[in-house]
């Protein structure tokens, strides 16, 4: 079969795409914290191949190349997406899980930047990463109808940030790691100093109540005695 150059063409920008979709998976595959598979971003790419298969048997059809390299280059797509957004999502809720069990005093004191610099960046990824989900969705729906050249800048763009991101967290997670002994150590020191203050509270009230016991006991023995 021979092959034109606006099949090939696609191919190369398919690739371009791939590259990247490919290393979020690997990434995802690799370092997400619950050492799961993710089904949904295989099940992308395998769709995609769909497409490519379709592309190399419809020979010279230009409008079938085309129908069938947008489908592809889409489900590509979303395999990068929901790449990214699982690995940073599995990031993020290993920082929330390690952290529950301590107050906020504990973490403010052990690990300072926390709450000044890390939560707040959290939070940004967490909106930033929902607002590419939102965009991805409404693509969805409407078919892709939009423009060659602004989905691949968009791509590129969603893909630095997606990148950016993860390792945003990846070094919020080692941080983490290096500042738990010091967390948990503000903890210990809060629960020894709580019990201290619960037992001096318990000494005071107990001699306060030795206190006025012998003073009744006095007072009874001068009204009989005297």
């Amino acid at each position: 079969m021979e092959v034109n150059d606006n099949f090939i063409k696609r191919l190369n920008e398919l690739h371009d795409l791939y590259v990247e979709s490919k290393r979020a998976i690997i990434l995802l595959e690799n370092y997400n914290r619950e050492q799961k598979t993710f089904i949904a971003p295989l099940n992308e790419m395998r769709n995609a191949l769909d497409h490519i298969m379709k592309m190399v048997l419809s020979k010279d059809d230009e409008k079938i190349i085309y129908e069938q390299y947008r489908g592809a280059r889409s489900h590509i797509r979303r395999a990068g997406y929901d790449a990214f957004e699982l690995l940073c999502i599995s990031h993020t809720n290993y920082i929330k899980d390690i952290l529950k069990d301590f107050s906020p005093s504990d973490i403010s004191n052990g690990f300072p930047q926390y709450y000044a610099t890390v939560k707040p960046k959290i939070h940004e990824i967490q909106g930033k990463t929902a607002e590419y989900r939102e965009r991805k969705e409404k693509r969805k729906q409407e078919k892709e109808e939009i423009i060659d050249a602004a989905v691949a800048q968009n791509d590129e763009h969603a893909y630095e940030y997606y990148f950016e991101a993860y390792e945003c967290l990846d070094s919020y997670v080692k941080k983490l790691d290096y500042y738990i002994p010091s967390i948990v150590e503000c903890k210990k020191k809060r629960e020894e100093d709580a019990a201290k203050k619960d037992k001096k509270a318990v000494c005071h009230f107990v001699y306060g109540i030795i206190v006025t016991v012998i003073v009744g006991i006095l007072g009874y023995l001068a009204t009989v005695y005297f």
